[in-house]
């Protein structure tokens, strides 16, 4: 838990460049939000016909689609917990990256910090006289173990990517208990790195990267 504010952010799981994306932290309880007509079509499929909430009464809401109390306090615990994990852990790890503070960083990182990089990723580059963009994304290998030091030091080779001070935002993608029934056990979850600025004078340069994590209950 991240309660004491000043204690070391995580035992990241590992740094996954390029990988899929998803967007937001997702949830999904109930049924469809579709109304049915009820005569089959030739196809032998029922057809959506309409949405919930129209306000036709041959729709009507179904009551099942309400949140539970007990659903809605985990809404809202992911929700406090993504809250604190950005304020106590994501956004410090971006300013120290902004500065390329290697002291910073390294107290954010719990000494038992245990991390994984990709291991000869497979890379899809284009290369013009005016532009470069180089994708990496997992080959299938074994990833490699990063201990905290060589975990900041790869952090870092993205930072001296720029000759000026580079603009740094981590963004919360998904968090949510490991196990939905233990929420006071580990959560996990995925984050988005970007930094953008300047490679030399007037050539812009910009760098994603999609970490993968494990945390305790933030």
């Amino acid at each position: 838990m991240i309660g004491s504010r000043s204690r070391p952010l995580l035992w990241l799981l590992g740094l996954l460049l390029a990988s899929g994306t998803a967007l937001g932290t997702y949830w999904r309880f109930g049924h469809s939000p579709w109304c049915y007509d009820k005569h089959t079509h030739s196809t032998g499929k029922d057809e959506p016909i309409r949405e919930l909430g129209t306000g036709d009464p041959s729709c009507p809401m179904d009551p099942n689609l309400e949140l539970a109390p007990e659903q809605l306090t985990d809404l809202w615990n992911i929700e406090h917990g993504g809250n604190l994990l950005m304020a106590y852990g994501f956004k410090p790890m971006a300013a120290a990256l902004r500065q390329g503070d290697e002291k910073a960083l390294t107290k954010l990182f719990s000494d038992k910090f245990q991390g994984q990089m990709l291991s000869q990723p497979r890379e899809v580059a284009w290369r013009t006289d005016w532009m470069t963009v180089v994708r990496q994304m997992d080959s299938g290998q074994p990833p490699m173990p990063r201990d905290r030091k060589q975990f900041i030091e790869r952090l870092l080779d993205y930072r001296r990517q720029f000759h000026t001070e580079p603009s740094v935002k981590i963004a919360l993608m998904m968090l949510a208990p490991v196990n939905r029934e233990e929420p006071d056990g580990p959560w996990q979850g995925t984050c988005q790195l970007r930094m953008w600025g300047e490679k030399a004078k007037g050539q812009p340069c910009e760098i994603v990267v999609y970490l993968s994590y494990r945390i305790p209950r933030p």
